[in-house]
């Protein structure tokens, strides 16, 4: 092995992400460690006779390799996903009971819990993983998070689930209200939402009467010209504002 063969191990290389390649061991480290960086080849590689020829055969054919190693990764990948689909699938037939968790799985913490059973194959999605959809989900379900189980199993965890949910108590009309009856229970409505309003009236009041004494202010005039002309004409009337109030009254005149 050449001097130069073991410079190249000493003095690995990176690319810039604005193009380039820099010497991961000449180049300084720390927070500034990107504002000089030494290019490669570096110095000691120029030395040793390495050529610019030479150095882009060197990143081609890094390129090249790191480029098999991960279409090998994903074949491998695509295959694994297919056979745990296939696996799936020759096991547990479309209709399957099963428990399905479609955020995280019991022992990584609190999440949902589906019991259902599943409503198509499993196959492959898109991004590569292998996926069945399950009855009550809208979208796919990763098989990590589906566990088919027994029928008695199944059924003890649905009851369970069925007792569990709240009872709706249907409304039952008891005849018509009478209009001396109704009356004063919208009349004490009204009231109250009259109530309920009157400090955010008297917060908007404060609000611009503080806004209108700051004669001069430019966040004052801004607040004024852009935020509070988008608040309805009857509101800014009610907060004391004279130009919506006369509007208003033109209005309804």
């Amino acid at each position: 092995m050449s001097a130069c063969d073991e410079l190249l191990k000493l003095h690995d290389w990176d690319e810039l992400l604005f193009g380039g390649f820099y010497c991961l061991h000449c180049s300084p480290t720390g927070e500034d460690s990107f504002d000089d960086p030494i290019a490669w080849p570096c110095p000691p590689l120029r030395e040793a006779g390495l050529t610019d020829d030479e150095a882009r055969e060197i990143i081609v054919a890094r390129r090249e390799k790191a480029e098999a190693d991960y279409r090998a990764k994903k074949a491998a990948e695509q295959a694994e996903a297919q056979r745990q689909v296939n696996e799936f699938n020759h096991r547990h037939p479309v209709g399957t009971l099963v428990f399905a968790y479609p955020g995280i799985r019991p022992e990584d913490g609190a999440g949902t819990r589906l019991v259902t059973r599943t409503r198509t194959e499993a196959q492959v999605s898109a991004s590569g993983d292998p996926v069945v959809w399950v009855e009550g989900e809208g979208s796919y379900i990763s098989l990590t998070h589906v566990d088919p189980v027994a029928e008695d199993v199944w059924e003890a965890a649905w009851k369970a689930e069925k007792q569990a949910e709240p009872t709706v108590v249907t409304p039952q009309r008891l005849g018509h209200a009478t209009r001396d009856e109704t009356i004063p229970a919208l009349l004490a409505t009204i009231k109250e939402l009259r109530a309920s309003r009157q400090p955010l009236i008297d917060a908007l009041t404060r609000v611009h009467q503080s806004m209108t004494a700051c004669v001069g202010d430019e966040w004052a005039m801004e607040w004024l010209g852009e935020v509070w002309t988008q608040i309805p004409l009857h509101v800014r009337a009610l907060a004391g504002d004279q130009d919506p109030a006369s509007e208003l009254g033109e209005g309804g005149a």
